[in-house]
């Protein structure tokens, strides 16, 4: 069975944004609520999992929350086939090595402002686990205000996960090439959530290619939405109306469909 979901008043104390209910806190859960259930992220019950996904995964070996799974981005989460997400194959052998089942509430989080820790929510999200959440705050926040750590690695149990993906289940929140190509000439708008130096291609992600940015994407101020602007100061996620500058800056309505794009798969909404 998965955990209770976590009431309104227990989520998102760092910045308050469950106060009167103004916006759904279903998905981000507060350090505070992590920390009060150490010992079942611990515990070899595969009921809860903690996972840490680092952008620099040697993080992890220099401290960590009690009972997380060190997850490397690099070999774990990109196919080895083709530049790409993981195959329904190789998702069902990450989620089983992590000790994962289909009734595994998994709860993530990570450097950079939670920056791949997001991307495994969302390749979790495309095929389909049914509860995915993300610590508010990441990696900076529990350190930085003495939450416990442990240079302790986490040896997961092994586990089968049950009814394995064999497709995506939810294809509509990636978008394919077809699909771009088809909405370039339609009110869709592209907003680009790299780093404002990928792009421009000054840099890239991961290191080795050159994708610069699609030519329709657009982005306000700085030409770029990444998460600098999407979360604030604590590197807790933003209020709405922090979002407002990469939205309706960009030329896109709140009810405007909308694709990012990133260095390995493409959102929509």
């Amino acid at each position: 069975m998965t955990a209770e979901t976590p009431p309104d008043d227990d989520q998102r104390k760092p910045t308050s944004a469950s106060l009167a209910g103004r916006y759904p806190t279903d998905v981000l859960v507060s350090p505070d609520w992590v920390d009060a259930r150490l010992d079942r992220f611990d515990a070899a019950d595969p009921d809860l999992r903690l996972l840490e996904v680092d952008v620099n995964a040697s993080f992890y070996e220099e401290g960590h929350a009690p009972g997380a799974v060190g997850v490397d981005w690099r070999t774990e989460l990109r196919s080895t086939e083709v530049h790409d997400i993981l195959s329904p194959e190789e998702m069902t052998a990450f989620l089983e090595s992590s000790g994962i089942t289909e009734e595994t509430t998994v709860v993530i989080y990570g450097d950079n402002r939670n920056w791949f820790a997001a991307h495994l929510y969302w390749q979790l999200s495309y095929y389909g686990h049914p509860d995915v959440r993300i610590m508010d705050g990441g990696r900076e926040y529990w350190t930085e205000h003495d939450y416990p750590t442990t240079t302790d690695p986490v040896d997961p149990p092994a586990v089968a996960y049950g009814d394995a993906p064999d497709a995506p289940a939810r294809p509509a929140v990636r978008a394919a090439r077809t699909d771009v190509r088809a909405a370039l000439d339609t009110d869709t708008k592209f907003v680009d959530v790299r780093l404002p130096e990928e792009f421009r291609g000054e840099i890239t992600k991961p290191p080795g290619s050159n994708e610069g940015r699609c030519g329709a994407a657009t982005s306000p101020g700085r030409r770029t939405c990444s998460g600098r602007r999407t979360s604030g100061p604590t590197a807790c996620s933003s209020r709405p109306r922090s979002w407002r500058p990469c939205t309706s800056l960009g030329g896109s309505p709140p009810r405007t469909t909308s694709s990012s794009t990133a260095g390995s798969g493409s959102g929509r909404r």
